[in-house]
């Protein structure tokens, strides 16, 4: 992937679940679609608003861990 895309600034940005709210997104892991849908309206939201003489579009690629730092 990091051959076809523009040399160009970037942000990584990490959505992370809270504990409390797992057992949910375990028993319908179709909410995880959501959860991406509204992060991705959130961080264009945030760009219109910050940006709002520029005319374009952001680009992201969106990853789904389904495991902790220790790999469970």
């Amino acid at each position: 992937m990091s051959k076809t895309l523009l040399n160009a600034p970037h942000r990584h940005v990490v959505f992370t679940i809270p504990e409390e709210l797992r057992p949910y997104f375990a028993h319908d892991r179709s909410l995880l679609n959501i959860l991406f849908e509204a992060a991705a309206e959130t961080i264009e939201y945030r760009l219109y608003i910050t940006n709002k003489s520029e005319k374009y579009v952001p680009g992201m690629i969106s990853t789904l861990h389904t495991f902790g730092r220790d790999l469970k």
